[in-house]
């Protein structure tokens, strides 16, 4: 349900950032703050609710956790803020699904982990989908072409002909 939720409340974020004239008004890094204040209510709310906080018991623990919360967190929303705001919010979409492809690549790469097929096929599906979307234009051209060329006329399926 929560992950539901997320995927929601994300796609219209990514829309009014983008199509709303008062939301695109206000600066990136103040926009940030309004989402990283929401995300922190979600997180407060569950707390009230009885979910227990484990907080790291080394300071390596703390490092690792600052890390967490900037690197992926902070810098990936103030760098999707400004994708939308420099080149919409399709575009920006339509690389945010190339996330995990590049998640897995950097992982084979810098920390050498084994790639299973399942991830190969994954990744394959994730490219060729992006491909679709980015490519849906001539598409749509494509297909409007193959319609005109077999002509349908519903209306008078339904209707008997009149001489």
């Amino acid at each position: 349900m929560l992950v539901m939720a997320s995927a929601l409340t994300y796609a219209i974020y990514i829309v009014m950032v983008n199509s709303s004239k008062a939301i695109s008004r206000i600066p990136t890094t103040k926009l940030l703050f309004y989402v990283l204040i929401s995300g922190c209510s979600v997180f407060l709310f569950k707390i009230a609710a009885g979910t227990d906080l484990i907080l790291p018991a080394k300071p390596s623990g703390w490092y690792n956790l600052v890390a967490l919360a900037v690197i992926p967190t902070v810098l990936s929303l103030a760098c999707t803020s400004a994708a939308i705001h420099i080149i919409g919010s399709t575009a920006t979409a339509i690389f945010g699904a190339l996330e995990p492809v590049t998640a897995v690549v950097l992982s084979v790469a810098f920390l050498g982990q084994p790639i299973t097929p399942q991830e190969i096929v994954g990744g394959v599906l994730i490219v060729i989908a992006t491909t679709i979307v980015v490519s849906s234009n001539s598409v749509d051209r494509v297909i409007l072409h193959v319609r005109k060329m077999f002509p349908r006329n519903f209306k008078n399926l339904s209707a008997p002909k009149q001489k």
